[in-house]
């Protein structure tokens, strides 16, 4: 998605960047942090007025005020496609999708809307406590479900340029991509047989589109 940097009309005293926060941007930026820098931009480039109503002219002051709109919409655009990941590098477009799949799978945000696993029968353990778990000190990076997610993330880019470009000779990013896929197996059978058909695997099979194929016998991309 490409913010849009398109003022409303030639007297409008701001150019707002139309797209909420949760839209990811180039550079690490977010969409309020780029309308807010647009907007103070635009005050300090203002042209000064004359202070003294004699020496005013209506005419010359509405001229550089429509100069100096036009200006700042041009700049305002120019900035807004330096920061869409739409012109961004294909380095710069795994890390956004890495960050999307944190914010989408990390359990620091699915803890509250996703309902936790049954809790183990006591009996099972003698009566022993459960050991307390350590406290997560930032976002959830190291999960299974977001190291699916960013496996699927990169799998799919990898697959489609392998078909774009006609892989078959393509030796070495075709066993990329078959290492890529045995991993997120590996990581799908284990969440698989940990949460047993819970909340959080069904909202992670279904969220990614994947199929039974995926971390059963059959590879699938």
């Amino acid at each position: 998605m490409v913010p849009d940097a398109q003022p409303s009309d030639s007297t409008s005293l701001r150019v707002q960047i139309k797209s909420g926060d949760d839209v990811l941007l180039n550079h690490f930026l977010k969409p309020a942090e780029l309308d807010e820098s647009i907007n103070r931009s635009y005050e300090l480039t203002e042209p000064s007025k004359e202070r003294l109503r004699d020496f005013r002219d209506p005419t010359k002051e509405a001229q550089e005020k429509q100069q100096h709109d036009e200006g700042h919409a041009r700049a305002a655009t120019a900035l807004a496609r330096i920061v869409s990941l739409a012109n961004a590098s294909q380095e710069d477009k795994t890390r956004a999708n890495i960050q999307r799949c944190i914010e989408t799978f990390g359990r620091h945000k699915t803890d509250s809307t996703l309902r936790p696993r049954a809790p183990i029968n006591p009996d099972i353990l003698g009566g022993k406590p459960l050991p307390e778990k350590t406290p997560r000190a930032g976002p959830d990076t190291g999960s299974s479900e977001v190291q699916i997610a960013i496996l699927t993330a990169k799998i799919r880019v990898l697959a489609n340029q392998l078909e774009k470009k006609g892989g078959n000779k393509d030796k070495i990013n075709k066993r990329n991509l078959r290492v890529m896929v045995h991993k997120r197996q590996k990581h799908l059978n284990y969440l698989r047989k940990k949460e047993r058909g819970s909340d959080r695997w069904k909202n992670l099979i279904e969220t990614l589109g994947l199929t039974e194929g995926t971390w059963k016998g059959e590879i699938s991309l």
